[in-house]
């Protein structure tokens, strides 16, 4: 079996345009995966934090069955969210694999370049144009100046984007915090006594703050990915999280548990 190609190896030969379509394909899966990401994890703030809810839990052989559900949906709020940025690969849906594509001099380029010909050839619509030839004229000629440095303005701050997320995600791959994650993921997801990370000494176990932590810093990244390379401004920070937050409010607050028929059964 021949030994796999690296990715860089992969795309070292591909044309900015081809590196650009595969990164939006990437990255708009990579949204709707944090959409469900934050979603778990306003949920994951009920089960494992909200006394208002853990305290209806009846005293029983069933608050047994709670704890590991506790416990599994917190394990796999780890294994998702780190799924995120697994390793650049040809087949992965990863942070890693995005900014791998668009860290590129001419892709870059080519994001900033398309931007400013966006702006420049859009027609605005001119609600009361004049009647006059030359004020037509020189109306138009105002508007393309303005399109032009708009234009301009814009495309430099998509590449501003690009740079940010690509220094932010180069931030992440080695910090102490989402290694831990990555630790407490491999013995979550597989049948471990120890990981190779172990191997070189003990590893400190996260904290939920730490899962947060690295939800926040991803929603950041594919936030300006998103706006940069597929060209849509949308905050998942703010209002996917709202929503997200609706809607684990109106479902775990709706739950209602008959402590009278748990006490009825202790004492039949």
């Amino acid at each position: 079996m021949p030994k796999r190609q690296p990715f860089g190896a992969l795309i070292a030969n591909w044309t900015p345009e081809e590196r650009i379509d595969r990164a939006k394909v990437i990255i708009e899966r990579l949204f709707y995966g944090l959409d469900d990401a934050l979603q778990r994890h306003e949920n994951n703030e009920y089960v494992q934090f909200r006394d208002e809810f853990i305290s209806k839990i009846p005293k029983s052989r069933g608050a047994n069955a709670f704890v590991v559900l506790q416990q599994d949906l917190a394990s796999y709020e780890v294994i998702r969210l780190l799924a995120l940025w697994d390793r650049e690969a040809d087949n992965a849906l990863s942070i890693p694999t995005a900014i791998a594509l668009i860290n590129d001099d001419a892709v870059i380029a080519s994001l900033e370049g398309s931007v400013l010909e966006h702006h420049k050839n859009s027609r605005p619509h001119v609600v009361s144009p004049p009647d006059d030839p030359e004020d037509a004229a020189f109306l138009a000629q105002q508007i393309k100046r303005m399109q032009e440095e708009f234009g301009e303005e814009r495309s430099k701050k998509n590449t501003e984007y690009c740079r940010q997320a690509i220094k932010a995600a180069a931030g992440l791959i080695n910090d102490e915090v989402k290694l831990k994650l990555q630790n407490l993921r491999d013995h979550r997801a597989h049948s471990l006594d120890f990981t190779y990370r172990e191997r070189k000494g003990p590893i400190g176990k996260p904290l939920f703050k730490d899962v947060a932590f690295l939800l926040d810093r991803s929603t950041e990244i594919v936030e300006l990915l998103y706006s940069s390379v597929n060209g849509v401004s949308y905050s998942l920070a703010e209002d996917t999280r709202d929503l997200c937050r609706e809607r684990s409010k109106e479902f775990w607050e709706a739950i209602r548990f008959d402590t009278n028929k748990t006490e009825r059964a202790e004492n039949a």
